[in-house]
């Protein structure tokens, strides 16, 4: 059995967890009990882990900035146009690249939409994240599709693409294979607190690297910082390196 140093507890907090893990190795449970220094909500419940079996999607949002909009939507409309949109979303960097044909500085016309969501692994007990979470294998095509709408009902999506595929992030226990995608809305509509959400923050894909260096330097006992999810932060990289190429 590990113990508890040897365990990365992600999400869950090492002092209200405890570690079970069979013989075999095949499977670990995790037993989170409610409350703890970081006042986890969820009551006791016992989570099973196929060690490296489950797949997870992710969907980082992306939206118009508010401020540019005058510039920005009729580029929107006439892009939503040409590439014939109905419901289902359409390739995004071939979508902002027409937007950057037709004038648009998808640098500082768009924005990232993250969610905050509860961590007790950080110091502040949270962390700035994109929609997601575990599919089963038959629910797998357009999962991150799903997660979005279920924890932001009535958002449209109009473009999406695979920005990374079955990349492994360890986090103890809990370890999984994640697929990364970057999604376009024209708004995000409301958040599902039920689906473990919290309040949003907005950054501009242009100063997204300086903003997410700038609240990892803060101290972590300064009530100002944040943390940002480190797949949400490999994924606009990935955006940014793409779109350099426009």
């Amino acid at each position: 059995m590990q113990t508890n140093e040897q365990v990365d507890f992600g999400v869950l907090d090492p002092k209200t967890t405890e570690v079970l893990e069979f013989p075999n190795g095949f499977h670990r449970f995790l037993r989170c009990e409610k409350g703890g220094p970081m006042h986890w909500p969820y009551p006791p419940e016992l989570l099973q882990r196929r060690k490296n079996q489950h797949r997870a999607a992710l969907g980082i949002l992306v939206e118009p900035h508010p401020e540019r909009l005058m510039t920005i939507l009729p580029l929107l409309d006439s892009c939503l146009h040409e590439h014939k949109f109905q419901s289902e979303p359409v390739d995004f960097f071939d979508f902002c690249r027409s937007l950057h044909r037709k004038g648009a500085d998808v640098l500082w016309d768009l924005r990232c939409v993250l969610i905050k969501m509860q961590r007790p692994g950080t110091p502040q007990g949270w962390e700035w994240d994109a929609p997601g979470g575990i599919a089963e294998p038959k629910e797998w095509a357009g999962a991150h599709i799903r997660k979005i709408r279920e924890e932001m009902p009535g958002t449209t999506i109009v473009a999406s693409s695979l920005l990374f595929q079955n990349v492994q992030f360890a986090s103890g226990c809990l370890k999984e294979w994640y697929d990364i995608h970057v999604v376009l809305v024209p708004r995000v509509i409301g958040i599902n607190q039920e689906e473990g959400a919290g309040d949003v923050t907005y950054v501009c894909i242009g100063e997204a690297q300086e903003t997410f260096e700038r609240w990892a330097a803060v101290s972590p006992e300064d009530p100002s910082c944040s943390w940002v999810d480190g797949k949400v932060i490999l994924g606009v990289e990935r955006i940014l390196s793409r779109f350099s190429k426009f």
